[in-house]
């Protein structure tokens, strides 16, 4: 899973649209608005969450790569936008990833167990950098990063072994193997085991969703 916008990002990141158990975000519009609010004024942007965040990923996109940036975008504005995505994308789930990662940990689980009799199987979910990140979360608990600046091409891997009639699953981030919080630090298990642990409690958010 890659960190790429893609059809069906409304399920891959799950909203207060589409998941019932996701709060408002009024609040955190009021404390942070009024902050980027020259930038939402000089090209007449609509006060809402969405685009709260897109505007803080637009600066900080060109703070990253060394572009220059418009006048209007102070340094004061550049601070914010880093507090904007540290703590309203990741920090947002950093309490309780499930619920973020319910969507697609579901379709982790669901899609070995439906695909049979292929002997080379792949899947590739393309998603946005929250679906990545809370995932990472929710796999590896507290040795996840999630205070990170925002980063692009960040991606998960998923991989099923097979030994005998066992098959086994382990996961990666940025090509580093995941030690499972709940798993007892292991990083790779028994699917079966996985199935059953304490991960499978993404069955009990977003139950509207597909």
């Amino acid at each position: 899973m890659t960190d790429e916008e893609g059809s069906g990002r409304s399920l891959l990141k799950p909203s207060i649209q589409t998941c019932k158990e996701i709060t408002n975000d009024d609040d955190i519009i009021k404390e942070y608005w009024p902050s980027i609010s020259p930038i939402a004024s000089k090209y007449g942007i609509e006060q809402t969450y969405e685009n709260m965040i897109d505007i803080a990923r637009w600066v900080i996109s060109y703070s990253c790569s060394g572009r220059k940036l418009p006048f209007s975008v102070t340094q004061e504005i550049q601070d914010a936008c880093h507090k904007i995505i540290n703590k309203h994308t990741y920090g947002r789930f950093s309490k309780k990833p499930e619920l973020f990662a319910s969507y697609l940990m579901r379709e982790f689980i669901r899609i070995p167990s439906n695909i049979t009799g292929i002997e080379y199987k792949f899947s590739l979910f393309s998603g946005s950098e929250e679906s990545v990140a809370s995932i990472h979360q929710l796999l590896a608990g507290s040795d996840a990063n999630v205070t990170m600046t925002e980063h692009y091409a960040n991606h998960l891997l998923m991989e099923i072994w097979t030994k005998g009639k066992t098959e086994y699953v382990r996961f990666a981030y940025n090509g580093q193997v995941i030690k499972l919080k709940e798993m007892k630090g292991k990083d790779i298990v028994k699917l079966s085991d996985f199935k059953k642990s304490e991960y499978k409690n993404v069955n009990d958010y977003c139950k509207d969703l597909p």
